[in-house]
């Protein structure tokens, strides 16, 4: 009898410890893609699973607004809303971008707002100041923490947005040269022309010769 019972109180064992271990959601990676000044930004997940898990509100140039919802059923996001700003590379202290969530329990709402020609996002110091500095690379702006009530689950939230690229001191004296190659032309036309209204005479010998 106790050989025949050691086999249902060992499955009981087991079940328990199974149970009592931490239950896991598999998180992933969204990444903001913004490398087109026409085109929408593009939204790149790390996995099907993640990509499942995203409605897209809208996107367009400039910009991308979407929900993610929780990894798995009980998880939720009870954290504040976050917004991190994004500077321009030096020396400018113009915003280029941010990224702005908010958290409703199972659901995140995650908008991607980059800026325009105008500088439209403002500067770095009328925003409280900015975290991130562009490098055109892809970089980590925050992570959205899930909870469960005894383990948690990270989503990781990135961006790669151009920069515009300084031009370079060759292309700056060729663009210096070029200016200046017309304005002496634009000179010389004037005098050409200043000649032949005090000279009319000469200019109409010279074409009938």
């Amino acid at each position: 009898m106790l050989r025949n019972s050691s086999v249902p109180i060992t499955a009981l064992a087991a079940l328990t410890l199974t149970l009592l271990q931490p239950f896991s959601a598999a998180a992933g990676t969204i990444t903001f893609s913004d490398l087109s000044e026409t085109g929408p930004v593009g939204v790149i997940t790390d996995t099907v699973g993640t990509a499942s898990r995203i409605f897209i509100l809208g996107c367009g140039p400039e910009f991308c607004d979407l929900e993610l919802r929780s990894p798995a059923a009980g998880f939720f996001d009870f954290n504040p809303p976050q917004v991190v700003y994004i500077k321009e590379e030096a020396p400018s202290d113009l915003v280029s971008d941010y990224v702005f969530i908010m958290p409703r329990f199972d659901v995140v709402e995650i908008l991607f707002q980059s800026d325009n020609d105008n500088g439209n996002l403002g500067t770095c110091s009328s925003v409280g100041g900015c975290s991130i500095i562009e490098d055109g690379s892809v970089q980590t702006a925050l992570t959205v923490t899930w909870q469960n009530g005894v383990t948690t689950a990270t989503d990781t939230i990135k961006f790669e947005s151009d920069v515009v690229p300084e031009p370079p001191l060759a292309g700056l004296t060729l663009i210096a040269l070029v200016l200046l190659s017309l304005s002496r032309q634009s000179r010389q036309g004037s005098a050409m022309r200043r000649f032949i209204a005090a000279n009319p005479t000469i200019v109409s010998i010279r074409q009938r010769n």
